[in-house]
């Protein structure tokens, strides 16, 4: 005895020995059952904190379909004031399911591997609203291997799937644009490769669709610019300032003919400013060019018939002038006075 304080359990039991009233005393050590039992303690309080506080649904289910258990969390997700309400209310989880087969797959999958993770479906709130969730599951057995409950934890992802939606209405418009536009669509990478193009951008080129250009390109400066100092020049402008409008330049046909185009374009950049590649947009002015060069030849042309008609002008003005005529006349006398000698 080393005066250390431990657990007991006194069992005392009355008896006669050697004719006399005498108590059997039994006294066995239960510090470690007592321990546990403190440790048992400890952990529910510390589950019971979890469960009661956790943002996320947390619940327990019998296999029939009931729930034995549900945290606040869970019960305002469903729509219910409290966790008491949800479980004197919420008689057959199959009805929460907007597919019913669904209460089907989710056992059918927890039953053949034990639990199920991100498992998503439609569920019915309590005043009928819809809302998405995400289950992760499994199921509880007994020491004989007997199908006890579920347990699981609900995510609301409702939210989530709206922005999805969103985003897939949004990406559908997008391509409808990028498909049908007349202009040519493109990305490419900083390393001179087409990531994306549309039916428009490979027709300008003269190749016979977006997959064949974006095969059949592997360097932009030198297949695609006829001046591989403009895609210098490009760089430099995107560089410096994130995007280019109106920039022209001479680009080679798939024919190897030389035509011009008319490009915008953006860098496209992750949050620490890495370049991640170009994006834009460019069509065909190879007539407007044509027909500026035709222009252009025109007005030169028409500067020299000014140039001369203004040197004749010039001319006549000078014979008109009494000097010019005094001149004239002095040659005339010169010319009769050698033609009498």
């Amino acid at each position: 005895m080393d005066g250390t304080p431990f657990w007991a359990l006194l069992s005392l039991r009355p008896f006669r020995f050697q004719d006399e009233d005498a108590i059997l005393t039994v006294l066995y050590d239960i510090t470690d059952r007592k321990q546990a039992e403190q440790a048992l303690q400890q952990a529910e309080q510390k589950y019971r904190g979890i469960f009661e506080n956790a943002l996320e649904g947390i619940y327990q289910s019998t296999p029939d379909g009931h729930y034995i258990s549900v945290n606040p969390a869970f019960a305002r997700m469903m729509g219910y004031a409290s966790n008491e309400e949800m479980l004197s209310s919420a008689h057959e989880i199959s009805r929460e399911y907007v597919d019913e087969a669904g209460r089907d797959e989710f056992k059918r999958l927890i039953q053949a591997q034990g639990s199920v993770t991100g498992f998503e479906r439609q569920s019915y709130r309590r005043d009928g609203s819809i809302i998405w969730i995400s289950e992760s599951a499994r199921a509880v057995h007994d020491e004989q291997g007997n199908l006890l409950y579920y347990e699981g934890i609900i995510d609301d992802i409702t939210q989530r799937k709206q922005v999805e939606a969103a985003l897939r209405v949004a990406e559908a418009k997008y391509r409808g644009i990028f498909e049908n536009a007349v202009e040519g669509i493109f990305r490419s990478s900083p390393d001179g490769t087409y990531v994306e193009v549309n039916p428009a951008m490979a027709t300008i080129y003269g190749f016979s669709s977006p997959e064949a250009m974006c095969q059949e390109i592997t360097n932009i400066a030198q297949q695609i610019y006829v001046n591989s100092d403009d895609r210098d020049r490009f760089k430099c402008l995107m560089e410096a300032h994130n995007e280019i409008k109106d920039f022209e330049y001479a680009v080679y046909h798939r024919d190897g003919r030389v035509f011009w185009i008319s490009e915008w374009a953006r860098a496209i950049r992750d949050a620490e400013g890495t370049l991640l590649y170009y994006e834009g947009s460019c069509v065909d002015i190879t007539k407007r060019k044509q027909e500026e060069a035709a222009l252009k030849q025109q007005l030169r042309e028409l500067q020299v018939e000014i140039d001369q008609t203004k040197r004749q002008k010039e001319v006549a003005a000078i014979v008109e002038t009494d000097y010019f005529q005094q001149l004239q006349a002095e040659v005339e006398r010169l010319r009769l006075f050698e033609d009498g000698q």
